[in-house]
């Protein structure tokens, strides 16, 4: 939603109250995450930063799970027969230079945020980095279990 006392604020948070929340400045060119941006790392960003800004240039992409665009016939079909809502995981990731961040579909103001950050998005020449595509899931466990097989294999 729109800040009543500066219309170039987009705030979107998570009406759980667990302070989490992205605001957009759209004057200052600027995204800054609180309690649910995780930085990049090795082994994978455990936990989130208490607050993280960045620049509009810093975003390198916004990609849809199970909202907008995005089919997710695999993921639908898993959660047919588990006790997983799909609704509940519907949102988008965005992924920056230094780290990931993922907004939920129920939190407040997020249709207003998901179109920004798509146009924000679109106005960039660079590309996300692959391990953030959500759409790759299904060939990273395949992967896995690749692995595992061939390991378990080896060993019989």
């Amino acid at each position: 939603m729109k800040n009543q006392f500066n219309d170039a604020l987009i705030i979107c948070d998570n009406p759980d109250s667990s302070g989490q929340r992205l605001v957009l400045n759209l004057t200052q060119r600027t995204a800054i995450f609180e309690n649910c941006h995780s930085p990049r790392s090795g082994i994978g960003g455990f936990g989130f930063e208490p607050v993280c800004e960045c620049k509009f240039d810093e975003i390198l992409a916004v990609q849809d799970f199970l909202t907008g665009n995005h089919r997710g016939l695999f993921y639908r079909i898993i959660f047919t027969f588990s006790n997983v809502n799909a609704g509940n995981l519907a949102s988008v990731f965005i992924s920056t230079d230094f780290g990931r961040s993922r907004i939920f579909a129920k939190w407040n103001g997020f249709a207003e945020l998901r179109s920004e950050l798509r146009q924000i998005c679109s106005q960039q020449s660079r590309r996300g980095r692959w391990e953030d595509d959500p759409r790759l899931m299904p060939v990273y466990v395949v992967l896995i279990l690749a692995i595992v097989g061939g390991i378990i294999w080896l060993l019989l």
